[in-house]
Parts: C-alpha cells; sequence; structure tokens
C-alpha cells in the first residue's frame, strides 16, 4: 500500500469510525474526506475493532469511489447493506477482492454477476440452512474468482461451490460446518487448489491434510 493509500485510509476511518486522532484532524473539510474517498484503492479492516459512527460508511464508499481494488471488513462486527455491495460492483470494474462481515449470500446475486473482475470473495453467511432448501442454488460465482472462502456454510450449501471449483487456487474452509467428507469430496473437486485452511479441530485437521496431500503430491523414494 502506498503513502498515499495510508493517507486517504486514515482520513476515510477518521470519517466514519470511533479511532481517537489528533485534534488538527477535524479541521479537515467534508469535501476533502470526499475527495480521498474517490481516490482509495485499498481499505484493510479485518478483524478489527472499530465501531461505526453513524452506519452508512458502506454506501458513502459506494457511492463516491469507482477505483476500490481491494476492500476487506472479514472479521468484524460491522453491518452490510447488499444494495451498497451491488453499488460498488457497479461503480468498481477495478475490484478485485472483498472480504465482508456476515451478511446472507442469496442477497449477493447481483453483486456476483456485477463484479465480473472479482478474484477473491471472503466472509458472508448463510442464514437459511434448515428453512428454504434451494434458495442458495441461485447464486452464481464471477468467472475470474479464484480464491474463497464462505463462513457458516453447511453439507447442503457446498454444491455452489462445485461449477468453479476447478478454478480454485486458494480455498478457506474454517468458519464452515462441513464434515470431514465434506472437506474430501470439495478437495476432489478442486484439481488446482494450492492453498486450503481448514478448522484446527484435531479430529477434522490430519484427516483433511492427509487427504489432501494423497490428492495434490506426487511422493518419490530415495
Amino acid at each position: 500500500m502506498s503513502d498515499a493509500d495510508l493517507l486517504m485510509t486514515y482520513f476515510f476511518l477518521i470519517r466514519n469510525f470511533f479511532i481517537p486522532v489528533p485534534l488538527i484532524i477535524f479541521c479537515c473539510s467534508s469535501p476533502f474526506l470526499y475527495v480521498l474517498c474517490r481516490c482509495l484503492r485499498t481499505l484493510f479492516l479485518e478483524e478489527s475493532a472499530v465501531a461505526e459512527k453513524e452506519g452508512d460508511w458502506l454506501h458513502e464508499l459506494a457511492t463516491n469511489n469507482s477505483v476500490i481494488e481491494t476492500l476487506n471488513f472479514y472479521m468484524t462486527d460491522l453491518r452490510v447493506a447488499w444494495q451498497d455491495l451491488e453499488l460498488i460492483a457497479r461503480n468498481c470494474k477495478s475490484l478485485i477482492s472483498l472480504k465482508i462481515s456476515e451478511c446472507d449470500i442469496s442477497y449477493l446475486v447481483g453483486f456476483f454477476r456485477s463484479a465480473t473482475t472479482l478474484e477473491e470473495f471472503g466472509g458472508g453467511s448463510f442464514d437459511d440452512q434448515i428453512g428454504e432448501t434451494n434458495k442458495y442454488e441461485v447464486v452464481q460465482f464471477p468467472p475470474k474468482l479464484c480464491r474463497l472462502g464462505l463462513s457458516f456454510m453447511g453439507t447442503n450449501e457446498m454444491q455452489i461451490i462445485f461449477p468453479i471449483a476447478a478454478s480454485l487456487k486458494k480455498l478457506d474452509l474454517q468458519y464452515t460446518f462441513l464434515s470431514t467428507e465434506d472437506h474430501c469430496e470439495l478437495i476432489q473437486r478442486c484439481p488446482n487448489l494450492e492453498i486450503i485452511e481448514v478448522s484446527r479441530n484435531r479430529n477434522l485437521l490430519p484427516l483433511t491434510v492427509s487427504f489432501w496431500l494423497t490428492e495434490n503430491c506426487t511422493w518419490t523414494s530415495s
């Protein structure tokens, strides 16, 4: 991240979140902050403990920015409006990475349709796992997506990954409700997988890693 990006991120955080800053910062005019918002290319807040001031930071970003490439507020308590994510996808044709807090994946159909350059997605949620069985079948990921991590995904929902499985190079399954068998099935469907992240569950981890090594490594003897 360049010094300019760091400065822009700093001002954006000041405007939208409760962060202690020097008093001089508050002398900056609102139009100046909007200019910075328009130029911001990277915003990384993963696992941050920042608190929202008015809850409209994402809408402000979606409305004023057309160049952001990386947006990450994964594992935070920041609220998500799917309408703002769709607006970001339509306005920011250079967006390649998005990692969000909890937002039901079924609301992101329009976002995924518009985010044609997206290569990485993480977060989201599956809030209706015991409800409508085909609710998530309409979800289709962008064609360039190669790094994926879905939160709170269960066995019935993992089929949405199948159409892009062969393109995946990284798969994060740490915060899912998948069994060892589910992990193994996904690994079999991902022949180009380079990185897999799984839960530290002492029963799940060794079996999944062993299966992945068997599927993806060539063994030689000396």
